[in-house]
């Protein structure tokens, strides 16, 4: 029952093998646009440097992979979902319901305000203005918000630690130590 308890609060008993994360970093769910793809893969590479791993599916789905069941999977094992609110946004039938099932799970939600002010459930939530900032700012704003959010903060420590622990080179041990 233990095991089966751990497994639940862990995301649905999904195997660490079978998740679309980098093992130890904090799993940040990015619900964006497929025109938005190119852009998010860049801020993907910049939160890497701040022990974030983003789920941008268009990146993370590998070939023949069942994509709604990789999303599914991402969405249930994700620490946070940061909702990239471009003025589009809504008019995709996936990026509300992706919000809607982290509102679900009680999951920290990060309205990324990008022309986009947060609406409907997701309105209650201060969004982060992120209007004309490069993706590397916009990393470094993300993870300001997640380290100091009583929800993830803890998450993110561990997420750092794991970052400093597997290192492999140096400076990767001095960056990790100065995000600490």
């Amino acid at each position: 029952l233990l095991s089966f308890l751990q497994s639940e609060a862990e995301g649905g008993g999904a195997d660490s093998s079978e998740r679309p994360w980098l093992p130890g970093y904090f799993c940040l769910f990015g619900s964006h646009l497929a025109e938005d793809k190119v852009v998010l893969a860049k801020v993907k590479t910049e939160l890497r440097k701040w022990a974030i791993d983003l789920f941008v599916a268009h990146q993370d789905i590998k070939p023949s992979k069942a994509w709604m069941d990789e999303i599914d999977l991402a969405l249930a094992t994700c620490d946070a979902l940061g909702a990239f609110l471009t003025p589009t946004f809504h008019e995709s039938p996936w990026t509300d319901q992706e919000v809607g099932m982290a509102i679900a799970r009680r999951v920290l939600i990060v309205p990324i305000c990008l022309g986009l002010r947060p609406y409907g459930f997701m309105g209650r939530y201060q969004g982060l203005p992120a209007d004309g900032q490069s993706p590397a700012t916009l990393a470094e704003a993300l993870f300001h918000t997640l380290v100091t959010n009583p929800t993830t903060s803890g998450r993110m420590a561990e997420a750092i630690t794991s970052y400093i622990c597997d290192a492999t080179s140096f400076s990767q041990a001095i960056r990790g130590s100065e995000l600490l």
